[in-house]
């Protein structure tokens, strides 16, 4: 690793893991959990380790292949603070483990904090933050973000640059969502560093183009939080000035609709669960689907963490009401790795998988599937 870089990417490590656990002093008064933990269901089981590098900040999606589902994982920054390039594809009923194999690099400049979505069988990676030297003048502080989108063609093995993204201010942008609706991808939210964004960015993939589709309707979001059911995409939590956010929302690809908060309101007369309170609000987090249900799992408002919480949409996402709407969280058993941010979560024939991540003093390479209806046992917590 070049010296002259090392401590610009580790301050750059640190500055974020102290910026976030700031937060926990604004959280501190608030309850931390909804139950007690030996009320709680769900198993995580330990699977086999990716074979490249421990990583943080990865990125990565579902893509399927020939009516085959397989994870897709790349990017990120390792143990060293080294921008990384490598992409991995991991096929969860090879062996009783799992296997990871290693696909063709992403072409782009190494980086973390990327955004990515699948379409049509083929999976879309761009934006993110990297590093770039500090001039003579010390101008910069040693980090750049980027707009750049890359196809990747699993049936090739090859990428290919596609437009950039249409951001008009700034550079670049990074800690994004990305989500595929209705045969579209979306990327949108994000920061750099001058500005926090709740822009959404439409990707048509029959004219290989972007435009801009829609704001956002609720604060500017940092590392926020996605996921897709029944083709809707629900969207919500993340930080916007350093602050927690409690809002979530429906899109299906024209209008957003508010869902219940991400924490209990005293003056909404909605009750599914009176105690999760602020537990579930996190950034840096990672999403899968199982079975119609959304989880958010690790991370936390504060930075690291592993709790698990299980989302059941209503049955009209679209159409809202305080009073009779029946989206509401579950709190599931805690994930059983490592407490971490910043991992990447898979949906993979119906089943729900983290992988990755890290915190100020480790960085990983596991992967974890999740049951979550099972009674949570330790046995399959070593391989």
């Amino acid at each position: 690793m070049n010296s002259r870089n090392f401590f610009s990417k580790r301050t750059m490590f640190r500055y974020f893991t102290l910026a976030i656990a700031a937060l926990t002093v604004s959280m501190s008064m608030v309850s931390c959990g909804s139950d007690d933990e030996d009320d709680l269901v769900g198993n995580w089981v330990i699977l086999s380790s990716m074979n490249g590098d421990k990583r943080v900040g990865a990125t990565g999606t579902t893509v399927e292949i020939d009516g085959k589902e397989y994870g897709f994982l790349g990017t990120g920054m390792n143990a060293d603070d080294d921008f990384l390039v490598d992409f991995w594809k991991f096929d969860p009923t090879a062996g009783e483990l799992g296997d990871w194999v290693r696909v063709a690099d992403f072409p782009g400049i190494a980086r973390h904090r990327a955004a990515s979505f699948s379409l049509n069988g083929e999976l879309y990676v761009g934006t993110g933050r990297t590093e770039v030297l500090p001039t003579e003048d010390g101008a910069n502080d040693g980090t750049g973000y980027l707009k750049d989108f890359y196809k990747y063609t699993p049936s090739t093995d090859t990428w290919t640059q596609i437009d950039d993204l249409p951001i008009t201010s700034g550079d670049g942008i990074a800690a994004c969502v990305a989500f595929a609706v209705n045969g579209k991808g979306y990327v949108g939210l994000g920061y750099n560093s001058s500005n926090e964004y709740k822009e959404f960015y439409e990707y048509d993939p029959s004219t290989q183009s972007w435009s801009v589709a829609t704001s956002f309707p609720g604060a500017k979001l940092t590392a926020a939080a996605s996921f897709v059911i029944n083709d809707i995409a629900f969207v919500g939590a993340g930080t916007n000035n350093g602050s927690a956010q409690t809002g979530w929302y429906a899109f299906d690809g024209t209008n957003w609709v508010r869902q219940h908060s991400l924490i209990t309101d005293d003056n909404d007369d909605y009750s599914k669960d009176n105690d999760y309170e602020r537990n579930i609000l996190r950034s840096y987090t990672s999403t899968f689907v199982i079975n119609g249900k959304g989880y958010l799992a690790t991370a936390s408002s504060s930075g690291v963490g592993q709790t698990v919480w299980e989302y059941t949409p209503s049955a009209n996402p679209m159409v809202f009401s305080t009073s009779n709407n029946e989206d509401y969280w579950e709190e599931k058993t805690e994930f059983e790795g490592s407490t971490r941010y910043g991992a990447v979560g898979f949906t993979i024939n119906g089943q729900g998988f983290v992988a990755t991540g890290g915190n100020s003093a480790s960085v990983f390479d596991d992967i974890w599937r999740l049951d979550p209806n099972a009674e949570q046992e330790d046995i399959d917590n070593n391989l």
